[in-house]
């Protein structure tokens, strides 16, 4: 399974988890609750600072040979405060579409990259 690359810039890490939970509402103000993944899936926001032109071309590339959301691979936890520290997760990327000229420049939200575990 390919794994995400490692990049000479730093970036800010943030680790969310996250639970699918159907609601149902009914007409008399009740709701049913369905939790559907007991599980935490978590969603990690990687935020880079100082991306080179070689290093947004990694990430370019990357992101199209997994086709956007499309291909899972692995990434490794770089939080050493945290409790899943060094562990691998499958993720895919968040989204299918990215501006990569904005993601360099940091002129978009595209200098963040969301993964999200399978």
């Amino acid at each position: 399974m390919p794994t995400f690359p490692q990049l000479s810039p730093q970036y800010e890490f943030i680790r969310r988890p996250s639970f699918v939970v159907d609601v149902v509402g009914y007409g008399n103000q009740k709701e049913q609750r369905l939790l559907r993944t007991p599980n935490p899936r978590y969603v990690f926001v990687l935020k880079f600072v100082g991306l080179s032109q070689a290093d947004k071309n990694t990430i370019q590339q990357f992101y199209i040979q997994r086709k956007g959301r499309w291909e899972a691979f692995d990434f490794y936890d770089p939080d050493p405060n945290s409790a899943t520290y060094g562990q691998t997760f499958q993720v895919r990327f968040a989204q299918d579409s990215a501006n990569f000229e904005y993601f360099c420049y940091q002129l978009w939200a595209m200098n963040q990259v969301e993964l999200v575990t399978c």
